[in-house]
């Protein structure tokens, strides 16, 4: 290659950079704009970091292309394993699905706090369940070649445990996972949620596997899809993992949306990140689904998942004005319930929920001591189990 077109090619490599600066710089105003106004309805129960983030990385412009042009690199180069940065790794799964995997944990500090908040229970005389949400690699067939995760072994280490003491127990992977089944049959290709299908069909088995436990009214319908309208955004949900490479490294997902066909009636009451209250009511489409968190196709925000509830809100309390029942159940939940609480919410009477992560007034322990309950269930991920605040419930 000659000297001159050694220099047009730099040449023309620092005028796309000048570009890209030009543009960046004129169209910060509206992008500043366009941040302000993504910005409503996002404070409900996230920091103001975790708020304002992914709609300012929303609009810094052509960030869309070139994690989308990494992503197409990444896809042509074969590359099933890639590395983020600060220790954070992304694999390719052999159906499509992102994922990430994580080392042996301590089971010691999950299972005894869950076995002190059942202790606790039973002295009170009220029931207690404790489940985990499926996991997305339960084995290593999916995974990359020589690539080991440790997440369902650390779950069946807690679950080993805790059936020793007697704590009434669900394992969602045994349960959920068929013998032909993929992670895309359960989980967004690109997150780690699971999907408002496999919430609805998990919400099912909770309540199905243990209907003589709490011995309240069990209304099977409530968890069946061909019980609600549902819309599909096809192609549509860039979830966290997707949001990193844009969507032509493993696509996007399908987003769906459910609304019974029966009539409902709700009243939702939950306190944002600042306090404040944030009250809804009428059908479940609005009240329990807030269809505003859909926003673009393929967006880089990651917000569809909170279409359900709304957030990751530190309590929130949700009351079926047409059950005839009188039961309250406490929910200790994490992201993962955000659609599942939905469908049990369908089956209940009331149900408070509750985020140790987000939850402003104290511990567990000390709102158990403060209110009746009639029975009460832990639905944790695989990961957000063993957080600190996870495993510090006010039990000692």
């Amino acid at each position: 290659m000659n000297k001159a077109i050694r220099k047009t090619i730099i040449a023309a490599f620092f005028g796309v950079l000048i570009l890209l600066g030009a543009g960046t710089f004129l169209s910060g105003k509206d992008a500043l704009k366009d941040t302000a106004a993504g910005m409503k309805g996002r404070l409900l129960g996230e920091s103001a970091s975790k708020a304002v983030e992914p709609v300012l990385l929303e609009n810094v412009p052509f960030r869309y292309g070139w994690i989308s042009a990494n992503g197409i690199f990444y896809r042509a180069a074969g590359m099933e394993h890639i590395f983020r940065g600060n220790g954070v790794e992304r694999f390719l799964l052999r159906d499509g699905s992102m994922t990430n995997v994580h080392p042996t944990k301590e089971s010691g500090p999950v299972a005894d706090a869950v076995v002190s908040l059942s202790d606790h229970l039973e002295m009170k005389g009220i029931p207690f369940l404790h489940v985990f949400v499926p996991v997305k690699n339960p084995d290593d067939s999916f995974l990359p070649a020589g690539m080991h995760d440790y997440t369902y072994e650390n779950v069946l280490s807690v679950l080993d445990v805790l059936r020793e003491h007697g704590v009434p127990s669900i394992d969602l992977t045994a349960e959920m996972w068929t013998e032909d089944a993929v992670p895309s049959d359960i989980f967004y290709r690109t997150d780690h949620h699971w999907t408002a299908e496999s919430g609805m069909r998990g919400a099912g088995i909770i309540r199905g596997k243990k209907k003589d436990l709490y011995g309240f009214p069990y209304h099977e319908e409530v968890f069946r899809e061909d019980c609600y309208h549902k819309t599909v955004y096809e192609d549509w949900y860039l979830g966290s993992y997707g949001a990193e490479v844009g969507p032509l490294y493993a696509g996007a997902d399908d987003f769906s949306v459910f609304s019974p066909k029966a009539e409902t009636d709700f009243t939702f009451e939950a306190l944002d990140y600042y306090g404040l209250p944030v009250n809804r009511e009428g059908p479940f489409d609005g009240t329990l689904t807030d269809r505003s968190h859909i926003g673009k196709k393929r967006s880089l925000s990651t917000q569809c998942y909170y279409t359900y509830i709304g957030s990751n809100y530190g309590i929130c309390t949700v009351v079926n004005r047409r059950s005839e029942g009188t039961e309250k159940i406490l929910l200790i939940r994490d992201s993962f319930s955000g659609v599942l609480l939905p469908f049990l919410c369908m089956n209940y009477r009331e149900v408070t929920a509750i985020d140790p992560r987000y939850y402003p007034f104290g511990t567990v322990k000390e709102y158990l001591d403060g209110h009746d309950v009639d029975a009460v269930i832990m639905v944790t991920g695989p990961q957000t189990a063993f957080h600190e605040e996870f495993t510090q419930l006010g039990f000692g």
